[in-house]
């Protein structure tokens, strides 16, 4: 199928256009290069996110909806777990986020992209989800964009170990030419593939979510 994908990296747009190379169409290639974005681009965009996507198909246009929950929106009455402020310096303004337990809102995204390939998408989801595998197990070069994204957040990232770990090499963070790998998204990838969504909802990811 002919296409045009547009992208925020490299291997981002080559998932979507191996997609296309592979028969699909225009929804498998949008899954498959969304699901490459969360590991070449793992600042912007993630499993742990959300999203909306507007389709037009076979002459119909559609809209889903996979934005995130509010946290704690189903206990109104209940004290809000704690947040810290946190400031970001985007050199023209700075903007103060919140942070912590109370700002985790509940993922859309692998519930929208199991809409989305379960109503429009043609080829299967392992198919789908395999670039983005390959390239977690494998390493994605650090570029401009993501040393940028990378430096900007760190006073967030650096709250967690874990997480600072992710994204720094000598206890500084990643910059161009280092490369960002992450084989346990790989295998969550992977896993998702094969099982589909009831991994988010009941499986072991929604298990480590809860008990995180």
């Amino acid at each position: 199928m002919k296409g045009v994908v547009a992208a925020g990296s490299a291997l981002t747009k080559e998932a979507g256009l191996e997609a296309l190379r592979r028969g699909g169409n225009a929804v498998d290639a949008a899954i498959a290069s969304t699901i490459m974005a969360g590991v070449a681009e793992p600042l912007l965009s993630g499993m742990g996110g959300a999203g909306v996507a507007t389709v037009r198909f076979n002459g119909e246009t559609h809209f889903v909806d996979f934005f995130a929950n509010m946290p704690g929106l189903d206990c109104p009455d209940a004290e809000p777990a704690p947040m810290d402020e946190v400031s970001i310096d985007f050199g023209p303004t700075t903007q103060t986020f919140l942070v912590g337990n109370g700002a985790v809102a509940v993922p859309g995204m692998a519930a929208g992209i199991h809409a989305l390939h379960e109503r429009f998408g043609s080829l299967p989801l392992d198919v789908l989800v395999k670039p983005a595998v390959q390239a977690a197990h494998s390493g994605v070069p650090v570029t401009a964009g993501f040393e940028r994204v990378c430096a900007l957040l760190w006073p967030i990232l650096e709250r967690s170990d874990s997480v600072r770990q992710m994204f720094s090499r000598d206890g500084k963070p990643l910059t161009e030419g280092d490369v960002y790998r992450c084989e346990a998204l790989g295998g969550t990838l992977e896993e998702f593939g094969q099982v589909g969504l009831s991994l988010f909802t009941e499986g072991r990811v929604a298990q480590a979510m809860l008990q995180h």
